[in-house]
């Protein structure tokens, strides 16, 4: 997640898409030697105590910080809501509705050049979630999430009625 050679007291802010913890799970560790400021939804912040106290608890507590830094993180993280816009320095950051999990999102950064952070999305409509909600378009930069990305997946509806069969 963090390069060594940047130092938590060297960061602006966080902007977190989501709360699996490939996403958020060393985000605690920011808080053991700084406290940049800390951005995501609300369902994010819930979602991410829980998985980061798992985490610690399934680790066995080595992990290079403890339930006092998740804690610090669910205390510190200003919420977002979607099409809410708020400023970091230079910079105005807005969260769009990712579709990939509750409270997931996309992030854009308007600033001197403007930055979409799709995070992991989903385009797709299931019985929890629309899918993500379109972003727009004319971005400088697009970083983007690519795990599946030459994957074809089967019809969402012949997998759940491959779990219903399988239950």
């Amino acid at each position: 997640m963090m390069p060594g050679h940047v130092s938590p007291r060297d960061l602006d802010a966080v902007l977190i898409s989501h709360a699996h913890l490939d996403h958020v799970g060393a985000v605690p560790l920011l808080l053991v030697s700084g406290a940049p400021k800390i951005f995501a939804t609300e369902s994010t912040v819930r979602q991410a105590e829980v998985l980061l106290k798992d985490m610690l608890k399934l680790s066995g507590y080595f992990l290079p910080f403890t339930d006092a830094e998740v804690l610090k993180f669910v205390r510190a993280t200003q919420r977002v809501n979607y099409g809410e816009r708020i400023r970091i320095k230079d910079a105005e950051i807005e969260f769009i509705d990712a579709g990939h999990i509750p409270g997931s999102a996309q992030i854009v950064v308007n600033a001197d050049k403007t930055l979409l952070y799709s995070g992991d999305f989903t385009s797709v409509k299931t019985r929890l979630l629309d899918g993500c909600d379109d972003p727009g378009s004319g971005f400088d930069v697009v970083v983007t999430e690519s795990t599946y990305a030459l994957e074809a997946h089967l019809p969402r509806k012949v997998l759940e009625d491959n779990v219903v069969e399988l239950a």
